[in-house]
């Protein structure tokens, strides 16, 4: 844990504590003000790294019950809905 390029932001180091995952290491960039993840850098087992930026995060938004719904294989599956 530390801080990122600036003051601005809040940066969080993931390792596993087993091996064998597709996963090397993660690296969050939070906002420092707001604690939302502004970036993930993925670094895989392999070598290869993959990096997602998150730009315009919602806490509000409304979602109805069908966004959730599974269909397929998963249609019996327990849904444990957390919003």
């Amino acid at each position: 844990y530390g801080t990122g390029k600036s003051k601005a932001q809040k940066v969080l180091v993931l390792t596993p504590n087993r091996r064998g995952l597709s996963a090397k290491k993660i690296v969050v960039t939070l906002a420092s003000a707001s604690l939302l993840p502004q970036r993930l850098d993925i670094t895989l087992a392999d070598g290869k790294m993959m990096t997602v930026s998150l730009r315009n995060i919602s806490l509000k938004a409304q979602l109805s019950d069908n966004d959730f719904k599974l269909s397929g294989k998963y249609r019996g599956a327990k849904i444990v809905d957390l919003r």
